[in-house]
């Protein structure tokens, strides 16, 4: 009987392994489990075989709708909600666990018409570093770079994100 156990064990495990993003959204859109604000668009990285996502929503969208909620319960201080303006709200999730809700900036020296870009501004061992996620609105594709010391990082991945509030 523990050799059956095992097996179950392994093959349980092999099937975890094989696991990717999509296949981690699918499983949290179907139970609604994603997180709270940031859920607008799902957006997936160009390698198929990546295990992360992540979500995102226009500050300003929720900026709206918090707005309109707010004007009859009067539950929040405009301030705090106008903390949402030129700003994107960003989930990560790693193996369908999600990380902290971030917000980045709108960059308008980098915006166009139809591209925006955002960036969250941080140190990494006392060297100054720039996450920077540029997307174009009208393809959803999307590019996530890093700036180290005002040096571009080799870390730069390219994906395409997907309109939730669609049916597909």
């Amino acid at each position: 009987m523990k050799l059956g156990s095992f097996l179950f064990v392994i093959l349980a495990a092999g099937t975890a392994l094989g696991q990717t993003a999509r296949d981690y959204y699918n499983e949290l859109n179907r139970i609604n489990g994603l997180e709270g604000l940031s859920n607008e668009y799902v957006c997936f990285k160009d390698d198929a075989t990546d295990d992360t996502f992540f979500t995102i929503s226009k500050g300003n969208d929720i900026r709206r709708h918090l707005l309109l909620l707010n004007a009859d319960t009067k539950k929040m201080k405009t301030s705090d909600i106008n903390k949402f303006a030129n700003t994107l709200v960003v989930t990560n999730y790693t193996k369908g666990v999600a990380g902290d809700l971030d917000l980045m900036d709108q960059d308008t020296d980098r915006t166009g018409v139809s591209t925006e870009t955002f960036v969250d501004r941080g140190t990494l061992n006392e060297m100054a570093m720039v996450l920077r996620f540029t997307i174009n609105w009208k393809t959803l594709r999307f590019k996530r770079s890093v700036t180290v010391a005002g040096k571009v990082a080799d870390y730069a991945v390219y994906g395409k994100c997907e309109d939730r509030t669609v049916s597909h």
